[in-house]
């Protein structure tokens, strides 16, 4: 790749390959969430990820109507890629940002007496 920040990418992904073990999983979740960012970043932008394009990634989500639960996973692989960079010595500050806030979803459970039948309602029960 010719592109400097897909170069650093690469390198990345093959440490968190080999040096860290990381699943293939993992690895397909890193590629779709830096694909994402470079769809919604433009190519005149800084070479190396900021917060403001970062901020800037999210709200590009936000507007194509990805859930905030899905944008934090991004936000998640975009900062482990940001902190690898600080380690590495390619970018000087941490670059971080916080997920975003997601509604609680909770689930309604059922009651014992609904889960557990009767004898009589039973179907396996037999008759006397």
């Amino acid at each position: 790749m010719n592109n400097p920040l897909a170069t650093l990418f690469d390198q990345f992904l093959k440490e968190r390959t080999y040096l860290h073990n990381v699943t293939p999983a993992t690895l397909r979740w890193y590629r779709i969430a830096f694909k994402s960012y470079r769809q919604a970043i433009p190519d005149d932008t800084a070479p190396l990820p900021t917060r403001q394009t970062l901020q800037h990634f999210v709200v590009r989500l936000r507007d194509r109507g990805v859930r905030p639960i899905t944008c934090n996973t991004y936000v998640g692989a975009m900062n482990a890629f940001c902190v690898w960079l600080q380690a590495e010595g390619h970018i000087n500050d941490r670059v971080k940002l916080s997920k975003l806030r997601v509604e609680r979803r909770f689930v309604q459970l059922l009651d014992d007496g609904i889960v557990r039948p009767t004898a009589r309602s039973c179907c396996c029960a037999s008759d006397p």
